[in-house]
Parts: C-alpha cells; structure tokens; sequence
C-alpha cells in the first residue's frame, strides 16, 4: 500500500513515531515530538517536516529502496538521519539542530549505491560490509568518520570496519581526496559529534579498510587516520591492529593515498 500521510502532529512514541514497513509513502508537513525514532520508511518521498526532542534518529531508512528528503528541519535529536544501505536523495534540509552532524550509515550493501557529499560526514556506527555483488562509489571530498570506540577493563570492544568484498570505487582527487577517520576527528567535517573541544582523535579508535574479495580494487585519493585494531581486550591489548588489511585472495592497487596515526600497521 502507499501510505500519504500529511499536518499531523505525532508525539510521544514508546520507540517509533511512525513506521512504514510496506510500499512507498509520502509523509509531509507533519510535526514529530519526543520519540525514540521519528519516523521510519522503506522508500517515498519525506518532506516539509519538523522533528523536536528525538531521542535517537529523527529519520531511518530501513530498507535498500529510494527515499527524497525534502525541506526537512531537525530542531533537536541525537541523529538526523540513519541511511543503512540505502539510498536517500537529499534537498534543502536543516540538520542542524542533531547532536550529531552526521549521516548515520551501516550493514551489508547487496547492489550499487553512491555516497556524494551531502555536506555532512557519513557515520559508521557498525561493521559496514560491501558484498561481492556490489560496489560502493564514493565522492570527491567525502568524509567518512567512524564512531570511535574506546578500551574498557576486563573487555571485548569490536571496532568498526569497512569490509570490501565487492568493490569500493573512490572518486577522490589530489585536491580533494576522500577521508576515512574517527568520529572525534574535527579536522575533517568539522566538530560532527557535536562535543567541541571535549573528546580528541587517537589512534585504534576505528577498524580497519579490509579487503577480503577477489575482485581487484584501486584504492587511491584518500586520507585514511586514527584507526587500526579489529578489537581490543582488556587495557591496551589488541587483535589484528591494521588500518588497511588486505586478505588473500583480494588484490589492491594502492597510490597516492595518505596512511596516518595507525594504532599498528598502516597497510
């Protein structure tokens, strides 16, 4: 069914103010308040609305189809928006009121898609993984933060990777390369998770870039810092401490690249 739904006012959710599971839907001009989610949809069109006291994400894409964000303005919550793998069309919104400056991605990607720049970093908050099946097209001047993940006592802390089956094709240039770094790292899209002065890049806050299929990959035109560990164990014990690991049988051309702050080895 496609679901139309228009100047309501939707508040106080236990979890999601408004979830669309089927078909595609046009949600416009509504006002969502003090929920966990705003609103979650699959594909349609999302435009004119305005999110206040959103504890989580004010948007989430839960599927691989197309969403158009239009005119949208995100007064207060912790994310904007949560992209998955899917593909979200943006225009004309106001993020600015989220904690976090970010466009919130993660999962397994199983076609083609495209990440431009929206003029906020893209976030991955868990493992993103690139299946055999697909290719991930990055644009000049993108810059991907990984949340950072901090060592804790007598505990397993997983770091988030980037896993490249398929293919990861980066468009970046020498003036205007694509950036992999932490999430506390404001030299690159700005002070995204909101905190100023308060938190500060380190080395092994993130993964790894893994290449794992054997498809040849070029990875060229990037910056790539403060990452480095698969995972850590206790206090300063860790596995895997690579920023860009490449697995037999995966071949990768690598140029012209920037391989900084490593908590180990850089490649």
């Amino acid at each position: 069914a496609e679901v139309n739904i228009h100047d309501c006012v939707i508040e106080q959710s236990q979890d999601v103010g408004v979830y669309v599971l089927g078909g595609p839907c046009n949600v416009q001009s509504n006002t969502f308040k003090d929920c966990k989610v705003g609103l979650q949809v699959r594909e349609g069109t999302v435009s004119n609305n305005t999110f206040y006291d959103i504890s989580e994400y004010a948007i989430k894409h839960s599927g691989t189809g197309e969403v158009f964000l239009t005119s949208n303005t995100v007064m207060s919550s912790k994310y904007s928006v949560y992209q998955g793998v899917g593909a979200i069309v943006y225009s004309n919104n106001d993020f600015s009121g989220a904690d976090n400056q970010t466009v919130v991605v993660g999962g397994e990607l199983n076609d083609n898609k495209s990440w431009p720049d929206v003029g906020y970093p893209y976030l991955v908050v868990s493992d993103f993984t690139i299946s055999e099946s697909a290719t991930l097209t990055i644009e000049a001047g993108v810059v991907v933060k990984f949340d950072a993940v901090d060592d804790a006592y007598n505990s397993y802390r997983h770091r988030n990777d980037l896993i490249v089956e398929g293919v990861l094709a980066l468009q970046g240039t020498t003036s205007s390369p694509v950036v992999f770094t932490s999430s506390r790292d404001d030299t690159y899209g700005g002070d995204s998770n909101g905190d100023g002065d308060a938190s500060n890049p380190s080395k092994g806050n993130w993964g790894s870039i893994k290449y794992t299929g054997a498809i040849p990959n070029i990875l060229s035109h990037a910056i790539i810092r403060y990452g480095g560990v698969e995972r850590s164990y206790d206090l300063g014990n860790y596995t895997n401490p690579y920023m860009v690991w490449v697995v037999s049988p995966a071949e990768v051309n690598i140029h012209d690249c920037v391989i900084e702050q490593s908590q180990d080895v850089g490649v």
